[in-house]
């Protein structure tokens, strides 16, 4: 094998690779959302895609020629430890404005945070 051989190998090599993101959340510039979800039977993560209306369940989501975002693992400490917790599958929410009240009655409940910032919290 020739030294330019060698070469060209490593720079095919390098056009090839497909960098993985650990990926929670994300809105695609086409358009899609995409979200981390947690099957608890299963103990793994997946990533819920929404494209036209629909929602697909997805262990990885190719976004470029080199780019493939993936689901961050269930062993990490945050989610095995149950110290985050995700959703189990994509539901139906209503309208925002239902779900924002809905987030901030939780908030009330279970935190103690100024009115202020308990109703930027439930927005964000």
């Amino acid at each position: 094998m020739t030294p330019q051989k060698t070469q060209e190998e490593k720079v095919e090599k390098q056009k090839s690779f497909v960098h993985e993101v650990p990926t929670v959340s994300r809105v695609l510039p086409d358009g899609r959302i995409v979200e981390l979800v947690y099957l608890s039977e299963e103990k793994r993560t997946r990533l819920a895609v929404y494209e036209n209306g629909a929602t697909t369940l997805v262990d990885s989501l190719p976004v470029d020629r080199d780019t493939v975002l993936v689901p961050v693992s269930a062993k990490n400490n945050l989610i095995k430890h149950r110290a985050v917790l995700l959703p189990g599958k994509p539901e139906n929410f209503g309208d925002g404005e239902t779900l924002r009240l809905e987030i901030e009655s939780y908030l009330y409940r279970y935190v103690d945070l100024s009115d202020s910032f308990r109703a930027l919290a439930a927005s964000y």
